[in-house]
């Protein structure tokens, strides 16, 4: 790559910035999005450990379950398109990640014999991940034409530095602490990831640009 095209890519990330820095709003939302797809991504890693060591299920068992996390994804993603989420999309957000959070915390404290509720859980964060897309449409909204294309390729760049990230949060911590305790800790933080969209007032400034 000349150093030609490393400015221009620098330059892209820069002006991404800019458009989000513009507004209070999508900035603490941009900022949101990161931590939750770090702790995402860390809980993904750690999805098949449970299966397997906690539950004590077989090889193929995390498949069918991501399978059904899919689809009830794309059941819930129809549903969106036709309701649209709360007039306030702070709640479509806060609530959709506030059901993550609370669906993997209560997948830690379950007992080992209590697979079938942790496939409900598993259900409930398959319907509720889609809701947390509203936000796209906030910063479709939000941020300048002219900065738009890079704040996403900015956006898209901080998901792709939160897998490796997650990675080595995730793996360390289940070895040593436990996988069921890692998906407790997990939780507690993609709570206090929902609470933020509630509380933090430079997320209420998002439900102004209606």
């Amino acid at each position: 790559m000349s150093r030609n095209e490393k400015t221009t890519v620098f330059t892209g990330y820069e002006r991404g910035v800019c458009g989000i820095k513009a507004k209070q709003g999508p900035l603490c939302s941009a900022l949101d999005w990161c931590n939750l797809y770090v702790l995402l991504y860390a809980n993904q890693y750690a999805f098949p450990l449970i299966c397997m060591s906690y539950f004590k299920g077989h090889r193929p068992m995390p498949l069918p379950l991501k399978l059904l996390l899919r689809l009830v994804c794309c059941l819930a993603e129809s549903f969106l398109s036709i309701w649209g989420g709360f007039k306030k999309r702070r709640y479509t957000i806060g609530l959709s990640v506030l059901l993550m959070g609370v669906s993997n915390m209560l997948s830690g404290l379950l007992p080992p014999d209590a697979f079938l509720v942790f496939v409900v859980c598993c259900t409930v964060m398959g319907i509720s991940a889609p809701f947390y897309g509203v936000q796209n449409a906030i910063f479709q909204e939000t941020v300048k034409p002219e900065y738009l294309g890079r704040v996403f390729s900015l956006l898209t760049s901080a998901a792709s530095l939160a897998m490796p990230f997650g990675l080595v949060i995730s793996g360390p911590l289940a070895e040593r602490l436990g996988v069921e305790k890692w998906f407790v800790i997990c939780g507690i933080g993609i709570i206090i990831v929902a609470l933020a969209v509630f509380l933090l007032p430079g997320l209420r400034e998002i439900d102004n640009t209606q």
